[in-house]
Formats: structure tokens, sequence, C-alpha cells
């Protein structure tokens, strides 16, 4: 089962994609805060 008091990345790389909304950006945030260094990717289309 999970233990989220005792869930620990210090010293682990997580690349997070979707990460600038929804469930993406909640994961990396979690993962950011168990001690882990945190690249996201995020698309953004633009339309012209």
């Amino acid at each position: 089962m999970f233990d989220a008091q005792n869930f620990r990345l210090e010293n682990d790389v997580a690349l997070i994609t979707g990460a600038g909304a929804g469930i993406g950006r909640e994961i990396a945030l979690t993962f950011a805060g168990a001690g882990a260094s945190v690249m996201v990717s995020v698309l953004i289309s633009a339309r012209i």
C-alpha cells in the first residue's frame, strides 16, 4: 500500500510531461516535494 508520509525521492531525477495542468502538474509538485530534482515539459499551442 502507498504510504505518502514515507514517499521520498532524494537523489532521484524525474521528467514529467504534461506538467502545465491537471495530473501532470500535481505529480510534478508531489515529486518535487518528496525531494526529487524535477524537469517539466509543457506544450503550449498558439493559434494564429
